[in-house]
């Protein structure tokens, strides 16, 4: 009898146990997923948005990834993330829900790597019939929100020595030896921290990228968080190395100064302030030396060759 009873205990410990163990990984499987639902059918109107996903800084890329959108912690819209093979990179294709326009819905993102549920500060308010995001600049909800800085903080090209360059409302002037074949540059540039730069939407690559600088270039910088895409020129002058260009800004009782110098005498240069000409001189003892110039942004022309000269006021 007692060893009946013992073998009973046994087989109801492991039913147990076994028991204990399936619920287990059940809840286990059941916590990867927040199974986000919506009934479309239930709203009258929609939305679209297409976003890219960022937690901790770094883009989610699993197609378990998932956003969604709530309403008083409703859910509006959810989906999982998708694999783009133009762009190399996972979107959150999301339809959103409503019956009046202005809603704001809060964001919530799944992480299926860390099974990590987690709202973000990005909001949206809803518009009905709306459609925001592109793949070249979509939408995005991110913790910690991204970057909006769009600027080229350096840009110079490789293997070549500038004689000179500027940069101007988002324009660049770079000033290289006549020598010096344009027609092929490769540039090395440093952006905004996370931005990207692009020509006509091709990514460009820092030391990498070459293009013609026959021409101006138009480039696109776009931010981080790709709510910004600011315009940017370079432009190639071509000057013989002959040639070198020296200025003296104003100061308070003290005119600005243009000198230049050069190994060809009786060539002439011509300066110019809006269009209008200021002075020409011939060079002489291998200089011409411009003085008595105000504020202002000047041109100055030998033959072919154009430099432009801003005279500024020197306060200290």
């Amino acid at each position: 009898m007692k060893m009946i009873l013992k073998l009973s205990i046994t087989s109801n410990c492991r039913f147990l146990l076994s028991l204990f163990m399936a619920v287990t990984i059940t809840s286990t499987a059941f916590a990867q997923d927040p199974n986000w639902t919506v009934t479309p059918s239930d709203y009258e109107y929609s939305m679209t948005v297409l976003a890219f996903l960022t937690l901790d800084g770094e883009r989610l890329d699993n197609e378990n990834d998932k956003v969604g959108v709530f309403v008083n912690g409703i859910c509006r819209g959810t989906t999982n993330l998708t694999f783009v093979e133009s762009q190399d990179a996972y979107f959150a294709y999301l339809s959103a829900y409503s019956n009046t326009a202005g809603e704001t819905m809060s964001v919530q993102i799944y992480n299926s790597v860390t099974d990590e549920v987690r709202s973000i500060a990005e909001t949206i308010s809803f518009e009905i019939s709306a459609q925001e995001g592109t793949l070249f600049q979509a939408v995005s909800w991110a913790d910690p929100a991204l970057s909006a800085a769009a600027d080229i903080l350096s840009f110079e090209f490789d293997n070549v020595n500038p004689l000179d360059q500027s940069i101007d409302n988002q324009n660049i002037l770079i000033t290289v030896d006549d020598t010096v074949d344009v027609s092929a540059l490769t540039p090395v540039f440093s952006l905004s921290p996370g931005a990207d730069l692009f020509i006509n939407t091709v990514l460009q690559v820092s030391g990498v990228s070459q293009a013609d600088f026959t021409n101006t270039v138009n480039y696109q910088v776009r931010s981080q968080d790709q709510s910004i895409i600011n315009e940017w020129t370079v432009s190639v002058q071509q000057i013989s190395s002959d040639f070198v260009f020296r200025k003296k800004d104003a100061v308070c009782f003290e005119q600005g100064v243009i000198k230049i110098n050069s190994q060809q005498d009786g060539a002439t240069a011509v300066l110019t302030l809006n269009d209008a000409v200021v002075a020409s001189q011939s060079f002489n003892n291998n200089e011409v030396l411009f003085v008595n110039l105000g504020v202002g942004d000047y041109q100055v022309q030998i033959g072919n060759i154009i430099k432009t000269i801003s005279i500024n006021l020197r306060t200290n």
